[in-house]
């Protein structure tokens, strides 16, 4: 398969916007990395200035707050000890929380957040190379590594979540598609599917690969498989809770419950803006939050990376669909386009270099006040 906006990437050209050094790739990621730790701890500092006596359970349990403390019972006690409703979260944090914890003799916190912190750094390595062969230009590419690591939601990050597990196989698992080495394709895609349910949306994104650049005949069934692959990871934890006694649909109806039935995302948004002028502050920030992230696909679309915006519609729309959308700019967090979207729309020639690098130190004020209305119950991760 090839692609007709990348025909002029060829090897040699490739080559040219590339950093030459490996070491080199590892520091630039390196530097927005560790940037997104400070926040979340300057974060947590504001919180513990802010808040007043008693305080707030999320400030007392760190960075093991909000989903991290489901996270840490799984890899303890196993779905099957774990409370009530564990079986929405998928087994890829988990279980490597438990097969880290050894090394912390024992404590599966520390494993949780060493095994989010490392892969968080490998997310940004594996986003911005993908932003490399994507956008061909290693400008915009350091700016999506940025974007997506002062992101508001930049605390999910550091504490315990799997938003860095889904960007790092979401981008393995579209660099491997790239390059037509399906093999890796499929794992990749499985592992996206068992982190997070909504990893089975990539098969909305490899199958507008296939359909646009049609595979060869000797190519056609590893492409099918490629394209299926993130799908069958979530089935799996289906199956497996199946077998369980959970139940095929636990892991759907638990958080169907959380996220009440599915609603017309039109509908949905304009109730967000209605509850939003009456005073809602969390809903118009979920209702500003929506327009920016529409902006930022059309940006996509119009940059000629049509699969990229095909999947971010669909998961914008997924998570604008639900009764309840708290973690609505967090799901934004976890769409690749959406981080391009935004490198496209600050690196624009139109974009006075200034505002560009104001929006950024506002974002990271962004995350501080957020971390803050994290750990203080003002805001739901």
């Amino acid at each position: 398969m090839t692609r007709s906006h990348a025909e002029s990437s060829d090897s040699a050209s490739l080559h040219s916007v590339l950093p030459q050094p490996v070491s080199q790739r590892f520091t630039q990621a390196a530097i927005p990395w560790l940037v997104s730790r400070v926040l979340v701890g300057a974060g947590f500092l504001l919180a513990l200035a802010l808040a007043g006596e008693p305080k707030p359970l999320p400030l007392e349990q760190g960075l093991l707050s909000w989903d991290a403390t489901w996270y840490r019972s799984i890899a303890d006690l196993g779905y099957d000890g774990a409370p009530d409703g564990a079986i929405r979260f998928f087994p890829v944090l988990p279980i490597l929380g438990r097969l880290l914890s050894p090394v912390f003799g024992g404590r599966f916190d520390l494993a949780l957040i060493a095994v989010t912190w490392l892969t968080a750094f490998a997310a940004t390595v594996a986003v911005t190379e993908l932003a490399r062969l994507e956008l061909q230009n290693e400008r915009a590419a350091q700016r999506v590594a940025w974007v997506w690591s002062v992101f508001p939601t930049a605390f999910v990050l550091v504490a315990p979540y799997t938003e860095a597990l889904l960007i790092l196989f979401a981008s393995l698992f579209a660099l491997a598609l790239r390059r037509q080495r399906f093999l890796a394709v499929v794992a990749f895609g499985v592992l996206a599917g068992l982190s997070r349910p909504v990893g089975g949306l990539l098969v909305v994104y490899a199958g507008a690969e296939v359909w646009t650049h049609r595979p060869t005949r000797s190519q056609l069934a590893p492409a099918i498989a490629a394209v299926a692959s993130p799908a069958l990871g979530v089935l799996s934890f289906a199956v497996w809770a199946s077998q369980s006694a959970q139940g095929f649909f636990a892991p759907f109806d638990a958080q169907s419950e959380l996220r009440g039935q599915l609603r017309d995302p039109v509908t949905r948004f304009a109730q967000a803006v209605g509850r939003g002028v009456t005073g809602d502050e969390t809903e118009m920030l979920h209702a500003l939050a929506t327009v920016v992230f529409v902006g930022l696909l059309i940006a996509v679309w119009r940059a000629g990376l049509t699969s990229w915006a095909i999947y971010g519609a669909v998961g914008l729309l997924v998570a604008v669909s639900s009764s309840n959308i708290n973690s609505l700019v967090r799901y934004g967090h976890g769409l690749i386009p959406l981080l391009f979207g935004a490198a496209i729309v600050f690196g624009s020639d139109r974009i006075d270099r200034r505002f560009a690098q104001t929006s950024l130190v506002t974002a990271a004020l962004g995350v501080v006040l957020l971390t803050a209305a994290i750990f203080t119950r003002k805001y739901v991760p």
